[in-house]
Parts: structure tokens; C-alpha cells; sequence
């Protein structure tokens, strides 16, 4: 017994992850307060960014364009929950979702409803690269976005390794802007173009951007290639 302690003390601390089930228990009996803006990933409770102006201005030009440009085509989920068991249960601040009969009332949407995931990033943007792009390529979203809430770039993530947790493609996109004052409205106006192909079954590319290479959007191609 003791040669056990000793070598458990070694090892140091044990972390336990949160299941999903446990997260929405914790939920239910009110151990987390329903306005807390807490998502579960990985079996962490992580603590959200409180939403500024910049971010809420961005998050209100993206979901006007994302319901004109749907039209009823797809559902458009504003920060709601995403269920991705055992241990993930993420909020991204857009989900455009296959269409269902309930609007998801009787059940949350998991990764095979999902068209495309949308974070807009202010002071997240590395865990949104890093973290967020792990869980969601490992579970298969088809497409991700993070849209910077400076207004200056779009990091576009396609084609997931869910083997590897990553996407094979990774494009930077940026909006001709000019001069100091555009910022995060003229970044916004000009997704009005990057949906104009969605159709049911996916999201295409976006062609209103430049690559932040200089290049012209083409055929997205591997990282490195």
C-alpha cells in the first residue's frame, strides 16, 4: 500500500474530465447559473470572454448575412450549445445547421448537423486556433471560421484529420481594406460574399477575399503544398 502512494504521489495529481452528461447535470441542478457563459471541452469548464462592442458589432453583421444569405435553407444557431460527446460541449457564436423539423427543440444539434461553425475572436483568438480547431476538426466539422473582431482577417479551416485532430487546409483570408477606419465593418460587409454558394448540404468558398499572401482565392490547397 504504501509502495502505491508512493508511486502516486510520483505521478502527481490525477485530473478527472467532466463528461457531457455531467455537464448537464451540473446544469439542471443549478451549480451553474443559466446566464454563466461556461462551455464544457475536453472535460474543462471554460470560462467565456465577456462579449465587447466590437465583438457584439461583428456578431450582428454576421448573423444578418448569415440568415438573408440562408433563406430558410439552413438553421442559424446564435451561441447555443453543441453537443460532442463524451467530453465536449462548445457554443460557438454561430452555427449554420441542416434543417430539422423541431429547430433542434427536443435535442442539441451534434456534428453531423452542422454546415459550418463560426467564432468571432477578440481576445480568444489563439485558443480559437488552437483548442476549438483541435476538438472540431477531431469531430469532423466540415468547415470552421474564425472571423477576427478587429475586422482584418478570416481564418477559414477545412477538410478535418479527424484522426489527427486537425484541418488539413488553413487559408487567412483579408478584405481589401483601406484606410485606418474600416476595421471590423468593412471585414463584415464583406462576408455578405463568402456565402452566396451555400447550398444545403455545404458552404462554399468564400470569394470576396484576398489571401493575406496577396494571391487570389483558388482551390484551397494542404498547408505546405
Amino acid at each position: 500500500m504504501a509502495v502505491h502512494s508512493l508511486m502516486s504521489a510520483a505521478r502527481g495529481p490525477v485530473r478527472h474530465k467532466l463528461s457531457v452528461a455531467d455537464f448537464e447535470r451540473m446544469v439542471e441542478a443549478g451549480i451553474l447559473e443559466p446566464d454563466r457563459r461556461v462551455e464544457l471541452l475536453e472535460g474543462e469548464l471554460i470560462d467565456m470572454a465577456p462579449i465587447g462592442p466590437p465583438h457584439a458589432s461583428v456578431s450582428n453583421r454576421i448573423n444578418r448575412v448569415l440568415v438573408e444569405r440562408t433563406a430558410g435553407r439552413a438553421v442559424v444557431s446564435v451561441q447555443n450549445p453543441l453537443k460532442l460527446p463524451p467530453h465536449s460541449m462548445p457554443q460557438p457564436d454561430f452555427l449554420v445547421l441542416r434543417p430539422r423539423g423541431d429547430d433542434y427543440g427536443f435535442a442539441h444539434p451534434g456534428a453531423d448537423d452542422v454546415l459550418l461553425a463560426v467564432e468571432v475572436a477578440d481576445t480568444s483568438l489563439h485558443y480559437d486556433r488552437t483548442q476549438k480547431a483541435k476538438v472540431y476538426a477531431a469531430y469532423g466539422i466540415v468547415e470552421y471560421w474564425i472571423v477576427e473582431a478587429a475586422g482584418r482577417r478570416l481564418h477559414r479551416h477545412l477538410q478535418p484529420r479527424l484522426q489527427e485532430a486537425r484541418y488539413a487546409v488553413v487559408d487567412v483570408l483579408t478584405p481589401p481594406v483601406r484606410g485606418r477606419g474600416a476595421g471590423a465593418a468593412a471585414a463584415a460587409a464583406r462576408l455578405r460574399g463568402t456565402l452566396a454558394g451555400l447550398r444545403r448540404s455545404r458552404v462554399r468558398a468564400p470569394q470576396r477575399f484576398a489571401r493575406s499572401d496577396g494571391r487570389r482565392p483558388g482551390k484551397a490547397r494542404p498547408r505546405g503544398a
